[in-house]
């Protein structure tokens, strides 16, 4: 049972499977009734996996960014008053030292953590997913899904491939548990009037859009500018 994003983020609109889609399946429903039953639905498939039994869990959490650090607790509680589930939380103060260290020798159960935005749909999905993954800290393997990843990267014909991007992401969400998005954060800019066509990306690798940027002297926010 999930709630979040799609496992490309939605401002990949592109690639990421239609919010229309997403609101039908359980734990991304907005109507109270509907949030109401898929959270009955949750807490019965929880105590049939185990429930309680599984007893307190370390999460692993960072000090940066501010606003995760400073969710934690929130985090923590709804675990309890949603699932029962107890979590005992241990903040890496370096950020992501630890963390990176534990992911990297599959020795991390759970972690919280914040992560960053890209600009192809495969840098989603290849690394974390496939067998062979850089980013395959959870022992995942799981023949199917590779040949779907496989399959994407092969593919040239644009709406070909946004098809079976979008079959992957139904496949995660059904079947896959090894990661969870929860939110996609949305960072917001200011720019000077006269600065004409500037674009921004998600996150890093934008820099190549300011060939387009350019300078409108006539404007007047402009006067008084060094040329």
């Amino acid at each position: 049972m999930r709630r979040g994003v799609t496992p490309v983020a939605q401002a990949l609109i592109n690639w990421a499977l239609p919010l229309e889609e997403l609101a039908k399946r359980p734990g991304y429903r907005f109507k109270r009734e509907e949030r109401e039953q898929d959270l009955v639905e949750a807490k019965q498939m929880w105590e049939a996996a185990g429930g309680a039994s599984i007893g307190s869990v370390e999460v692993m959490y960072p000090a940066i960014p501010e606003f995760v650090k400073a969710y934690w607790p929130q985090f923590e509680r709804n675990l309890k008053e949603t699932l029962d589930f107890e979590v005992k939380g241990r903040m890496d103060a370096t950020g992501y030292t630890e963390i990176a260290q534990a992911a990297l020798q599959k020795r991390m159960v759970f972690s919280f953590n914040y992560d960053n935005g890209w600009l192809e749909p495969d840098d989603y999905l290849y690394p974390y997913f496939h067998s062979t993954g850089s980013k395959n800290s959870f022992n995942l393997s799981d023949p199917t899904l590779d040949g779907m990843l496989d399959g994407q990267r092969e593919e040239f014909d644009g709406e070909r491939r946004r098809e079976l991007v979008y079959d992957i992401q139904r496949y995660l969400l059904d079947n896959v548990v090894a990661r969870l998005d929860w939110v996609a954060d949305i960072s917001r800019g200011m720019r000077w009037p006269y600065v004409k066509n500037r674009w921004y990306s998600i996150w890093f690798g934008d820099t190549y859009q300011q060939v387009h940027a350019w300078l409108d002297s006539s404007d007047p926010t402009y006067q008084g500018r060094p040329t």
